[in-house]
């Protein structure tokens, strides 16, 4: 043994030395791989505090950014304020949640804005969105989107169609209105509602907070119908027509306007200022009840052709050639001219018919072929909601829109006793393109009654205001103050310079077959006025005292007297209607 020792003891001497290295070589090496791995998880989790500091600091920054000379970002006190608002795809009404509010401070430490962040429903939950509102103007400085699960999977479709000019609505936006102007994206309206929806809400956290009263509504407009405008004259300048009650039920208007619900023009009925203008345009919408908006890009009156637009799921909407027939008063086809719908899109989940276009085709060529409207086609909702309006609009063509066809064909004295001192004039109308009638009229230009001809109907009635008056040509009126039949007189009014005007009492015979007498009851007119230059003749009522002695002489009226040219109007118009009165209105 001691020899092999001694032959071998470098050899073990080495072997023990390689063993000792390898024990202790395997435990050094696991406690460096333990000290590694802890020094990489202790890194990766300083890393992720790193990154996680440096999102947080980026989405502050972005927040301050909103604001011009922001330059610090200040958590701020705001509270839930109850309010509900319709969700875009169901209608049920649902509560905005405030996530966090801020306040951006200038370099002088001074609060210049608050900040709202928060969370509504669009297409789908979660549309989270920081609103910045300046404390000094009371406008929307900014917003920017902190994130959202709206659909972006599809290019330039949904989500992705709000596009710059769509975030550009906010910048500047006033709160001092009372309806937030606000134009969403047709192809995203849900993703466009949850961005309207936040914006009034953060009106009302603002409101809540500063003390803000927000705008209400001054003018109220009462909407008694709106119908499209199938007037082909019109039809290029507005879509709608909407028959409104306004100023406490004292006034009343027919009125076109666009599909954006904007004024256009009065058709019929009184003027509104530039104020009641902006307050229909911003009452307008809500009180429509026209789902689905057809707009009328073109009409072709030498081919009879109209070019509408409808809009399905695709901002680029759905063209159509509307062909009416030669009377231009029905529809007889209608025709494709360009869509963009594409059925393979996700939002058509359950979709299995043929390729974009056969859904437009299917309901076109049922109104060609039936002239009905197909039932909506599963799984490419929207795009049978557009087509459906676009039939429906086709089918409707030629339906009145509020605007009555009136004309006046002759405006005169009433002469007879027994109407005249409540409805002083007649006239002669043309209404419905062939129906005809003659008719009461007050000194309002007010509807008096039916004398011969068809009755004309209560839209014609309330049409008839403007035209009257628009048909009066008479130089001087008289006015028929009262008729007695028991001391056959007739008091009669006339105007001269003097307001008060000049009254006179004409004494018929007993059968009111014949004028007897004329005799003054009351004057004001005086002579020596300045507005009398050259009068040289005797004072007041010399004038009317001449007309009224020639006329019961001789029953001829006198000329002019140099002068006095209005009190000689005055008195010719009297005796005038006088002598027509004797011969029956002729």
């Amino acid at each position: 043994m001691k020899q092999f020792f001694n032959k071998n003891g470098m050899v073990l001497t080495l072997s023990a030395i390689l063993l000792v290295i390898f024990v202790f070589g395997g435990m050094y090496s696991r406690y460096m791989s333990t000290q590694l791995d802890s020094h990489i998880e202790e890194y990766e989790q300083e890393q992720a505090e790193k990154e996680a500091e440096e999102a947080l600091r980026k989405y502050r920054q972005s927040l301050i950014d909103l604001v011009d000379n922001g330059v610090e970002l200040q958590d701020y006190t705001s509270s839930q304020v109850e309010r509900l608002y319709a969700t875009p795809e169901t209608g049920v009404e649902y509560q905005p949640q405030l996530i966090e509010a801020y306040q951006v401070l200038n370099d002088s430490d001074q609060a210049i804005a608050v900040v709202y962040v928060i969370e509504t429903i669009g297409r789908s939950e979660g549309v989270r969105v920081a609103y910045s509102i300046s404390l000094e103007t009371d406008q929307v400085t900014d917003i920017v989107v902190v994130s959202h699960n709206e659909t972006t999977q599809v290019e330039n479709d949904y989500y992705n169609l709000l596009d710059e000019n769509f975030f550009n609505q906010f910048n500047n936006l006033d709160f001092n209105v009372v309806e937030l102007g606000f134009d969403s994206v047709s192809g995203a309206t849900s993703s466009s509602e949850a961005f309207e929806t936040g914006l009034n809400y953060a009106r009302v956290l603002y409101a809540n907070d500063f003390d803000f009263e927000i705008p209400q509504p001054t003018i109220e407009f009462v909407f008694n119908s709106m119908v499209f405008n199938y007037d082909l004259s019109t039809i290029t300048s507005f879509e709608l027509v909407a028959d409104v009650s306004f100023d406490g039920g004292n006034k009343q208007a027919l009125i076109g306007f666009d599909t954006a619900y904007n004024f256009v023009q009065v058709l019929q009925g009184d003027t509104l200022t530039e104020d009641e203008q902006l307050a229909f345009a911003s009452q307008a919408e809500a009180a429509s009840t026209i789902t689905e908006m057809v707009e009328v890009l073109a009409y072709d009156d030498d081919n009879q052709v109209i070019t509408i637009k409808v809009f399905g799921f695709n901002k680029n909407g759905i063209t159509l050639d509307v062909q009416l027939n030669a009377s231009g008063t029905s529809v007889t086809s209608i025709s494709m001219v360009s869509t963009s719908e594409n059925y393979d899109s996700e939002y058509y989940g359950g979709y299995d018919g043929d390729p974009a276009p056969a859904v437009e085709d299917a309901y076109i060529n049922e109104f060609n072929t039936n002239g009905t409207v197909l039932d909506a086609v599963a799984g490419a909702t929207r795009t049978s909601e557009a087509m459906t309006a676009a039939v429906e609009w086709a089918k409707n063509f030629g339906a009145s829109s509020g605007v009555v066809d009136v004309s006046v064909d002759a405006f005169d004295f009433n002469y007879d006793l027994t109407t005249l001192v409540d409805y002083p004039f007649v006239a002669d109308i043309t209404f419905d393109s062939d129906k005809q009638a003659t008719i009461l009229v007050g000194a309002d230009y007010n509807y008096g009654g039916l004398v011969s001809g068809i009755e004309p109907g209560q839209d014609v009635i309330n049409a008839l205001t403007d035209p009257l008056e628009a048909a009066n040509s008479i130089d001087d009126m008289v006015d028929i103050i009262s008729y007695d039949s028991t001391n056959h007189t007739i008091e009669i009014l006339v105007f001269g310079f003097n307001r008060d005007g000049i009254t006179l009492l004409a004494q018929l015979n007993n059968d009111e077959s014949l004028v007897e007498s004329v005799s003054i009851v009351t004057t004001k007119e005086n002579y020596d006025s300045e507005y009398y230059g050259g009068y040289d003749g005797d004072p007041a009522p010399a004038v009317e005292n001449g007309f009224i002695n020639q006329y019961n002489t001789d029953g001829t009226i006198i000329d002019g007297v140099a002068g006095a040219t209005r009190t000689s109007n005055a008195m010719t118009a009297a005796l005038e209607w006088l002598n027509t009165f004797m011969n029956g209105g002729n």
